[in-house]
């Protein structure tokens, strides 16, 4: 028999939709405060809340309350600047050079990826406060409301950063990792431990999300572990983060190969003869994704390297029995080509597995799971 095709297409995001509601949140927030309290800025800072807010949704990774000090910097240097040279300047050459060297100023000092949106930050308020205009006027009150509207601003983006979950580096890479294994041990497990057929709409848009999530986690991961504080979770061990995004990349794809090995027509003969192996090994392997979606860290490399040797071994042995008693006919070259092709899926899952838990077994989880604020 053959599965049902399972081709890529819409599924919801978890993350994305977890950044609408923070925008969301955001902005009523901002409305509310708007109304009762009537803040520096007055309804731009409604639209500043919200714009900033889809701006940061974009990238998650980057922490929010690490702006404060870079917009704070950034809107003294920028009212300096307002208040102290502007009224000096004389003509657009002067104007022109001052932008310039504040300009490359910000962008040297900022350069690396981690102070992305802290550079973004600072060039967008340091055009906001000098407020560029044919008739120019000064006023301190206007820098100062500027300032107080940006800090509170990201005051407020920082209390929307926990909604509706904590999304510290270390925290969203553990609860990626988490739904990674979930999703496969989905993918892999037997028919009869899905949902029930009169929910085969469901069932479809669930392996659609898993397999999607098997394609964007790992290099999700790559990103989020690029920003997890190593010091504090990781110690020496550092550098074991891209590896491990890199074998949950190539377990991914190794699950990919499987679904669509899975998609080729059987042999019935096969089938009826090592449907008992075949439903062995899905049930352990879903066991073992829903260990790992537990404990990244739960299973030793050399135990789990010896009981997908046995695994395989065994299954290998019961399709050479098989073969070696089948009558002509009864198995095709293409129902043979098939089931090694099968079986080749299931020898690459294994060993993606067993290559994963030789890198998680180095790094230190424990600080991974503690509070921080």
């Amino acid at each position: 028999p053959r599965e049902e095709s399972l081709s890529t297409g819409w599924a919801l995001d978890p993350d994305r939709f977890a950044g609408a509601i923070r925008i969301v949140a955001g902005s009523w927030l901002a409305f509310l405060i708007w109304i009762y309290i009537d803040p520096p800025g007055h309804a731009g800072f409604v639209s500043l809340a919200i714009a900033m807010g889809v701006a940061m949704a974009k990238s998650p990774q980057l922490s929010v309350s690490a702006v404060f000090l870079p917009v704070l910097l950034g809107c003294l240097f920028a009212s300096s600047l307002y208040l102290f040279v502007m009224p000096h300047l004389v003509g657009f050459v002067q104007l022109g050079t001052m932008i310039f060297v504040a300009t490359f100023a910000i962008t040297y000092l900022c350069s690396t990826p981690k102070r992305g949106l802290m550079r973004s930050m600072m060039l967008i308020y340091f055009i906001v406060i000098i407020s560029i205009d044919n008739q120019q006027t000064y006023s301190f009150s206007q820098a100062a409301n500027t300032t107080l509207e940006a800090l509170l601003t990201v005051a407020l983006l920082v209390v929307c950063a926990y909604i509706p979950y904590n999304r510290q580096p270390e925290k969203m890479f553990l609860r990626m990792l988490h739904r990674f294994f979930r999703q496969a041990g989905f993918l892999v497990s037997p028919p009869t431990l899905g949902l029930k057929s009169t929910m085969v709409v469901v069932r479809w848009w669930e392996k659609l999300r898993s397999r999607n999530d098997l394609l964007a986690i790992p290099d999700q991961l790559g990103t989020w572990g690029a920003m997890v504080d190593q010091r504090e979770n990781m110690g020496d061990s550092s550098e074991q983060l891209p590896v491990l995004a890199t074998r949950l990349h190539m377990l991914g794809h190794r699950l990919q190969e499987l679904i669509e090995a899975r998609r080729n027509p059987q042999g019935q003969f096969l089938v009826d003869e090592l449907q008992g192996e075949v439903q062995d090994w899905r049930f352990k392997m879903q066991k073992i994704f829903q260990s790992l979606a537990k404990d990244p860290a739960a299973f030793n490399q050399k135990t789990i390297q010896t009981e997908m040797d046995r695994q395989l071994t065994g299954l290998e042995v019961r399709i050479k029995e098989t073969m070696s008693k089948a009558t002509e006919g009864q198995i095709s070259d293409r129902d043979s080509e098939n089931f090694y092709r099968l079986l080749g899926a299931y020898r690459g899952v294994s060993e993606a597995i067993v290559a994963y838990t030789g890198i998680a077994g180095t790094i230190n989880w424990s600080p991974w799971y503690e509070e921080r604020f």
